[in-house]
Order: C-alpha cells, then sequence, then structure tokens
C-alpha cells in the first residue's frame, strides 16, 4: 500500500452508526399499527401527506391522494392539484374522483382543483374553489376550499384581477367525476372544538395522569420507548390544547395524544389514546397506535385519526367505541 495515501478515520463513521442503533432503539422508529387495538384502516393516501375531512353526516370520508396524472411534470413544485378521494363509509367503497375533459385541460394549465373540498349542506356534493391572477403562471394563486396558496402573492396587486373557478364532484352519479360548476354552496362549517372537563397531570419527566371531573383515573402513562427520557401532554389551560384532545359528539369518549422524547432528543411516535369519561373503572384508557395525528370525529360518533404504519406510509384509521 502507498505510505502517502491518506488513511480515513473510521471514528465519524462508527459514531453516525451508534447514533442510527440509538435513533432506532429509543423509540423513535417503533411504530404500533391501529389494527392492533381494534382500528380498522379506511383508506391509505398515495401520496407522502395524509389530509382528510368528514361530511356533516358521517356517511363520506375525504382524503388527498397523489399528484394528478393531468398536472405537468416540470410544474410539479406548484401547486399541487392532487388526486381527490372518496371513501362510501356506508358500503366502504373507495373511489378517486376522476376531472372531466375539461378540468383536465385546467389542471394542465396550472388551475385545475387542489386539496379537500367542501360539502354541500345536503352532503351530496363536494365543491372547490381556485382563485389565480391571469398572468399566464401557475403559481399565482391563493388557498380556497382546500387549493394550494403560494407565499408572497398579493391579494391587492394593482392592474390585476383575480379569477375564480369552481369545481364540483356530484356523489350521488358514479364514477365520481370532477366537473365545472358557477358556484359553491358550501355547508355548515366543522363545530368549535370542546375542551373536556378532565385534568392532565405532569406528575414527572416519566409519568402523566389524567383524571376526570368525577375523580375517576383515565390513564396513567409512562414511556413506551426503551429509552425515552421523557413523556409530556399539552396542558388544558395552553393555547395548544386542541392539538392533543378531541371529544367525541356525545361527550363520552376522548382521544388524545401523550408524546415521547428520546434520550439523544429525538421525537418518539406519537401515542394516540381513547378514553370512556363515563367510566368508573381506573386507568382504563385504551393504546390506539403511534403514531397518530389529525383526529376527528364523525357525527356518528366514531373516530378518524392519520396514523404510521409498517405497510404504509400513512393510513387513515377508524376505531369505533
Amino acid at each position: 500500500m502507498n505510505q502517502n495515501m491518506t488513511r480515513l478515520d473510521p471514528a465519524p463513521f462508527i459514531r453516525m452508526h451508534l447514533v442510527a442503533i440509538l435513533f432506532a432503539i429509543s423509540g423513535c422508529s417503533v411504530i404500533a399499527d391501529p389494527e392492533d387495538s381494534g382500528g380498522e384502516i379506511m383508506a391509505v393516501p398515495d401520496g407522502p401527506w395524509c389530509e382528510f375531512n368528514l361530511s356533516a353526516d358521517g356517511a363520506w370520508l375525504q382524503y388527498i391522494g397523489d399528484y394528478s396524472v393531468y398536472h405537468p411534470a416540470e410544474q410539479r413544485h406548484v401547486p399541487h392539484q392532487r388526486q381527490a378521494w372518496f371513501v362510501n363509509l356506508d358500503s366502504g367503497e373507495s373511489q378517486p374522483a376522476t376531472p372531466d375533459p375539461q378540468v383536465a385541460e385546467m389542471i394542465r394549465a396550472g388551475h385545475g382543483p387542489d386539496g379537500l373540498g367542501c360539502f354541500s349542506p345536503d352532503n351530496s356534493r363536494v365543491y372547490y374553489s381556485r382563485v389565480f391572477f391571469p398572468t399566464g403562471r401557475a403559481g399565482d394563486t391563493v388557498r380556497q376550499h382546500g387549493t394550494e396558496s403560494r407565499p408572497g402573492v398579493s391579494m391587492s396587486a394593482p392592474g390585476r384581477q383575480l379569477q375564480r373557478h369552481y369545481y364540483m364532484v356530484d356523489l350521488t352519479q358514479s364514477p365520481l367525476t370532477v366537473t365545472r360548476t358557477d358556484q359553491a354552496e358550501c355547508g355548515d362549517t366543522d363545530p368549535p372544538p370542546v375542551r373536556p372537563d378532565i385534568r392532565a397531570e405532569q406528575v414527572s419527566n416519566r409519568q402523566v395522569r389524567l383524571t376526570s371531573s368525577a375523580g375517576t383515573l383515565l390513564g396513567e402513562h409512562r414511556p413506551r420507548g426503551w429509552t425515552s427520557q421523557r413523556i409530556s401532554v399539552w396542558e388544558l389551560d395552553s393555547r395548544q390544547w386542541e392539538q392533543s384532545y378531541s371529544l367525541s359528539p356525545d361527550g363520552r369518549h376522548l382521544a388524545y395524544k401523550v408524546y415521547e422524547t428520546g434520550r439523544i432528543g429525538f421525537s418518539a411516535p406519537t401515542h394516540g389514546y381513547l378514553a370512556d369519561l363515563h367510566t368508573t373503572v381506573e386507568n382504563s384508557a385504551r393504546f390506539l397506535a403511534a403514531s397518530v395525528y389529525s383526529m376527528k370525529w364523525s357525527s356518528r360518533n366514531h373516530l378518524f385519526a392519520c396514523t404510521s404504519h409498517t405497510a404504509h406510509r400513512n393510513s387513515i384509521a377508524r376505531w369505533i367505541p
């Protein structure tokens, strides 16, 4: 061997390997699937995101798939124009909403629908609207009913008049088709979240307790990760409480999230739990899955949430208490 050759120091590579091992065993790579807790996977989004909403009657789940096949490949960064998918929660059937030829041309021009639409008052239709500056640049758009926004676009730019396009999906027709329409007729928005009447207590860095208004211990939690250093929940008097607590419409069940931090500072998967606020059984909160986010209740008192999954990148699951 040439003695003038520089020898590579193995120490950095060893450190990187050790960090990877610590990251794995700290609980950051541990995922618990919703099926293990009685949850049902309702959808597996194709894209890297997990966004959904529910019709007011609890009969439809709408979620976002991957980029539309009509979206110009050279403009994938703006705007998204992603595929809309729907699940009939009565039949379990899932299908995409396919654009008709006119809407396909709008997508090719960069002005097609994107994001989550709004359900009509009778829950039979879904509407999207798209606002843009008529400059020929696909990026000049603002968010309306789930459309994508581009930072820095002014709503009052002189000499430039906004143009608006409306789109609709008729849920009573099959196959589901995205068509142009004259206006959007949106139903009521989601009701404001209700603060649960419970007590959330941070006993120590490695213990949290949730207690009902009647004094029943709902859940006592400790780290699930092997080397987790801290476990926490949001306090109910903080501005962020809505991110962690979701009360069912009938007020009986509470879904909540518990956070963990590993020894080397990484956040472990967020654990979801479901508690019966009327129970007298101590520490009966049911573990749902990890990681859990975007929790929503339907009007039928069914809990939906985005979850990580060992077999899928993301999934949308449903639990029926």
